[in-house]
């Protein structure tokens, strides 16, 4: 029986231990990036058969193919949420991929990778077809690049020393637009809302550049040629800390139309519609932040679901980590032990005290 319990353990104990051995290992990171397209390579240890998820978003980037060891993706900036930040004087994009070892489920060991890549410039490009033709641009329908833009989103000091640039709910934000333009040419920011990646949707601003509700985000101040800034506390969906930003760009010929925010409806010769011959195009911008609520309990949405799911149910299912797993039969395994042991010392201390009542013998 001893042996038997020794050689089960002895079997048990390399599998506990060595799970962490299994795990696939990312070995280097490699990316390039123009401003529509970010290009990532990830080499491996092992081979990769899973699927790489753009961290708060839908975007699947890749599905790995058996026998490679290095993925190839391919990211599209604008639909898989890429934040644009400026670092000395450069933009950047980044983000985060989660790397799925298995096509079909989530792993404990599955890998976070952060990505980083320098555009090489201070502001992007705004490519536009003049699709509503201009009184002074001659209404041309080729694609040009009229100048360039860029949405920023920026936390106060601190947040911006931390490594992901993550802000916290209510912490003082900058929304700030910045355009470089020909002078014939001006701008302004409209429609501007936040996505969590998944399809919720909230707007700041209409279509006009009013803001919705002055309590989320004020509306936008100029501050000089080309800027345009609001500041707001900082928030975020109940179910994502990534808040994605878009604002479209209003490209006008000569000076873009003023509206009178403070009345209901406005008027029709304030309307877009009687001035739309001044609007040359609009251009979306997009932006992304990651923003967290370390004193916000969001965990009553889990145990509200968690109820409604355990209603009518008198049982359920636990689930834990393999790590915990692991913890729980190797405690398991100390208590079997500790039992053993003390039942062996009580078998000796009986046995000790017959011996000495009966040291001729029972019947001597």
């Amino acid at each position: 029986m001893r042996l038997t319990w020794f050689g089960a353990l002895a079997a048990l104990c390399p599998v506990l231990l060595c799970v962490d051995g299994v795990k696939n290992q990312v070995i280097d990171v490699e990316t390039k990036c123009d401003q529509n397209v970010v290009n990532v390579t990830i080499h491996l240890e092992k081979e990769f058969n899973g699927v790489v998820h753009v961290k708060g978003s839908n975007c699947i980037a890749a599905i790995g193919d058996k026998g490679e060891t290095s993925i190839q993706i391919q990211l599209d900036a604008r639909k898989c949420f890429l934040r644009v930040f400026k670092e000395q004087g450069t933009l950047w994009y980044s983000g985060s991929l989660h790397v799925q070892m298995s096509e079909a489920v989530l792993q404990a060991t599955d890998p976070m990778v952060p990505i980083k890549c320098a555009l090489g410039t201070d502001m992007l490009s705004i490519k536009t077809a003049f699709k509503r033709s201009g009184r002074k641009m001659g209404g041309k329908a080729e694609e040009e690049h009229l100048g360039k833009a860029w949405l920023e989103v920026r936390g106060s000091a601190v947040s911006s020393l931390t490594p992901t640039n993550a802000l916290d709910v209510g912490e003082h934000t900058l929304l700030s637009v910045y355009t470089s333009l020909p002078d014939e040419v001006s701008a302004k920011p409209v429609d501007c809302k936040v996505e969590d990646g998944r399809g919720g949707v909230q707007s700041l601003t209409d279509e006009n550049g009013c803001t919705t509700d002055a309590q989320l985000l004020p509306a936008f101040q100029a501050v000089g040629p080309g800027h345009w800034a609001t500041a707001f506390p900082a928030f975020s969906f109940p179910d994502s800390q990534l808040v994605h930003y878009k604002c479209t760009l209003m490209i006008c010929s000569g000076h873009c139309p003023e509206y009178n925010c403070s009345e209901g409806v406005n008027s029709t010769r304030n309307s877009r519609n009687f001035q739309d011959d001044t609007i040359l195009d609009l251009v979306e911008l997009y932006n992304s932040v990651e923003v967290t609520a370390p004193n916000i309990d969001f965990g009553y949405l889990r145990r509200e679901a968690q109820k409604q799911t355990d209603d009518g149910e008198e049982g359920g299912w636990v689930c834990m980590s393999g790590p915990k797993v692991a913890m729980v039969f190797a405690t398991l395994g100390a208590l079997f032990l500790a039992a053993v042991f003390a039942t062996l010392l009580l078998l000796i201390r009986h046995r000790r005290k017959y011996l000495k009542r009966y040291s001729y013998g029972l019947y001597t």
